[in-house]
């Protein structure tokens, strides 16, 4: 049982979350590269619109993660997981054919990016929920290691992206559609985790998060780290997403390698 396991990787299941974490992790980290690169480097649009367009693919993104948080708590997240996974593959085969059809362009692409950002919105709080259950008594465990294998892939997926200028976008896009798959196939891998009825059940989603909300408010630990994040998320995420991305292509004429 996991509560005389001494370490957190002979814990069910915890090796095949890492797994679809990992694929998973890698494809999102493409997608930061990618989108900023086909913007700014392949349709040599100016920072002013690649900021606006990023922002409305990223604003639908905060509502679909609370729903995506509710759904995980009253549903099996695992099942859950692994039906976002298998099935965002058709995003980046979407954009794959929409670039052999030459029709690639600002509404192709934002289609695209709108695509991945519900698969990153509504997945995060499953993955979370998934990780505190295969991770058993040893969360502090599990939880270290899920974030340092976090940092491990989002490099590697950054620098699987950064060969689009050498291998072409269809290549690199592959790559994107085959960790989603494996994520997913890796998903399934771990046992199904039937929700408990609480005493909360019959309350709706939107009342669950609610009720979340006013309590995030009302804890002022919770609010305040969640204050600083958004600030320092305003400053930090600009300057990553778009303003790096700008200064290398335009102003350095270099590539996304």
């Amino acid at each position: 049982m996991l509560s005389v396991t001494k370490s957190v990787w002979s814990a069910p299941g915890f090796g095949a979350y890492l797994g679809s974490t990992g694929f998973s992790g890698m494809a999102l980290a493409m997608q930061q590269l990618l989108l900023s690169w086909i913007l700014i480097g392949i349709l040599n649009l100016p920072a002013d619109q690649v900021g606006v367009i990023q922002a409305l693919i990223g604003i639908p993104g905060i509502v679909l993660m609370l729903m995506g948080g509710a759904s995980a708590d009253r549903t099996d997240a695992r099942r859950l997981l692994a039906q976002i996974y298998l099935i965002a593959p058709i995003f980046p085969v979407f954009l794959l054919l929409m670039e052999q059809w030459q029709w690639l362009g600002v509404t192709t692409v934002t289609l695209w990016g709108l695509g991945m950002s519900v698969v990153q919105s509504y997945s995060m709080p499953g993955q979370q929920a998934i990780l505190n259950r295969v991770s058993g008594t040893l969360v502090q465990q599990g939880v270290t290691i899920a974030t340092a294998i976090g940092y491990v892939v989002q490099v590697v997926g950054l620098g699987l992206a950064g060969q689009i200028d050498r291998l072409g976008i269809t290549p690199v896009l592959i790559m994107q559609a085959l960790s989603l798959l494996m994520a997913g196939i890796m998903m399934l891998r771990i046992m199904p985790m039937p929700v408990t009825q609480a005493s909360t059940a019959s309350v709706s989603a939107l009342r669950g998060i609610a009720d979340g909300l006013r309590a995030t408010y009302r804890s002022p630990v919770i609010f305040d780290a969640l204050l600083i994040n958004f600030v320092s998320s305003i400053f930090n995420a600009g300057s990553f997403v778009t303003a790096f991305p700008f200064i290398v292509k335009r102003v350095y004429a270099g590539d996304a390698w």
